[in-house]
């Protein structure tokens, strides 16, 4: 009977985890590669290509609860590369979606998977601003920059307008994958 009991509890979360999330598993979905380009605030051209994932099932563990202002079923994961005449950067995406359908994107980081290989003197990807779309195979989204030093401290220059620069960025998802 604990048999049938715990099978039923297990086929019902794991029909609650996709149901929840139908930007992963409806017909059309975001998961997979994306690439687009944009130019930086120095007016260097990069290329990012960029892998959501598929979202984990939830384990919940009392002793690493924390509270959170969002639904985890709106949060996704991947990894994104940057190429440019400067270099190649490799990172970790974390994003968050404004709707349950995954249209409306809220905020996407960016962070470097190795600090250690920083692009210095860039305008390196941070973040996207909120209001980013996404429309079948066309993702929308304005690009903020964090710009690294020689010894790769982050540096802000109020003054200069090229450190508030948002671009936007136009992303395409990759056929036949």
């Amino acid at each position: 009977m604990i048999c049938v009991v715990m099978g039923a509890f297990l086929g019902f979360e794991y029909w609650r985890h996709r149901f929840d999330r139908p930007w992963a598993y409806g017909k059309e979905n975001l998961l997979g590669k994306w690439e687009g380009s944009f130019v930086d605030p120095n007016g260097v051209t990069k290329q990012l290509t960029m892998e959501i994932f598929e979202p984990e099932e939830e384990r919940w563990d009392a002793s690493t609860y924390v509270p959170q202002d969002y639904p985890e079923s709106q949060e996704f994961k991947g990894t994104a590369q940057v190429k440019s005449k400067l270099g190649v950067e490799n990172d970790h995406v974390r994003g968050l979606l404004g709707t349950k359908d995954g249209h409306q994107i809220d905020r996407i980081d960016f962070t470097p998977k190795d600090e250690s290989k920083h692009i210095l003197e860039s305008f390196n990807l941070s973040n996207t601003a909120p209001g980013g779309v996404w429309e079948g195979d066309e993702i929308k989204v304005s690009v903020e920059f964090a710009y690294r030093t020689k010894t790769g401290s982050a540096f802000w220059d109020s003054s200069d307008p090229k450190y508030r620069q948002k671009v936007l960025m136009i992303l395409h998802r990759v056929q036949g994958q």
